[in-house]
């Protein structure tokens, strides 16, 4: 598949012709077979779209769905090694367009096609194109740590992470989506403490949707723990966090992206801290910024 935009167009008059003859150049390139393959995605799925109108201030492509208000931005390997763009960029558009509702998908080459199923899996559930299941079909139940890190080592992007408190929604037995918390923190708000813990992971079975079920297991986990206070962090990568906030969640401040670099042979990431040195000696990899994160809390203390 071939790109093709117009460059100039130019009028010549030519000796012996009275009419000028208007030339009209082009440039193309061949698409990377990271956009090839995500439009071919697409449009098996009948997903319509308007390319290149919203994102003007980004070099990569952009594909707009206005009947969901939603951006896939696709940052291919090509473009990041070849234009120059703010390291805060990924995040200045996610928290520009999320005052207008509008999300945006950060697709990045080394994700899709490293967690390709996954990533499938996120994005049609945004046209409810998943298998859909009744939260209200499903029990809740504590879950161990050698099937909690299994869950999400298969159906979260970042895998599994340290944590406390594990529960997950079954349905026929079979565990179809799941949610881990922190340990709770005292806080101090002026002469008052209170118990604060962390959402840290939450994820559906790769392929379903559990209709509700995010708010299911966070009632059941503010219920059995007497919790008035939660905060967790949004992958900006991924939306700005809209089921959190229609749940009651509020936006309270940004995380700064972090610093990582790709190998394109193998589409590992490795992260760094901006101040390392050994960052110079990595000529052969592909340097990006995340979109950073969004802290969110729900507050349930009556005052």
């Amino acid at each position: 598949m071939y790109l093709c935009i117009k460059l100039n167009i130019v009028s010549l008059q030519v000796k012996d012709f009275s009419t000028p003859i208007v030339i009209i150049f082009f440039i193309c390139s061949v698409e990377g077979e990271f956009i090839k393959q995500f439009k071919e995605f697409l449009k098996a799925q009948a997903i319509s779209y308007i390319e290149h109108k919203v994102l003007t201030d980004t070099p990569f492509l952009n594909l707009y769905l206005p009947q969901l208000k939603l951006i896939f931005h696709l940052v291919d390997y090509k473009t990041l090694q070849q234009k120059e763009f703010p390291a805060n960029l990924f995040q200045s558009l996610s928290v520009q367009f999320s005052y207008q509702k509008i999300q945006i998908l950060h697709i990045w080459e080394d994700v899709w096609f490293s967690r390709n199923h996954l990533v499938k899996s996120k994005i049609l559930n945004y046209f409810k194109l998943n298998k859909r299941i009744p939260g209200r079909s499903c029990n809740v139940q504590k879950t161990d740590k050698a099937v909690s890190d299994s869950f999400f080592m298969l159906n979260h992007l970042l895998g599994s992470t340290t944590n406390y408190y594990k529960m997950g929604l079954f349905q026929d037995q079979k565990l179809v989506a799941a949610i881990t918390f922190s340990k709770s923190r005292i806080m101090v708000d002026g002469p008052n403490l209170y118990r604060s813990f962390e959402l840290i992971r939450f994820a559906n079975s790769m392929g379903n949707t559990v209709v509700g079920g995010l708010g299911k297991l966070l009632k059941h986990f503010i219920t059995l723990h007497h919790c008035v206070h939660i905060m967790t962090y949004i992958d900006l990568d991924w939306g700005y966090g809209e089921s959190f906030i229609k749940m009651g969640f509020v936006k309270v401040g940004y995380t700064e992206p972090n610093l990582f670099y790709i190998d394109p042979k193998k589409h590992l990431r490795t992260y760094y801290k901006k101040t390392d040195k050994t960052v110079n000696q990595l000529s052969d990899m592909v340097k990006g910024f995340n979109a950073g994160s969004a802290k969110l809390i729900l507050d349930l203390r009556k005052f």
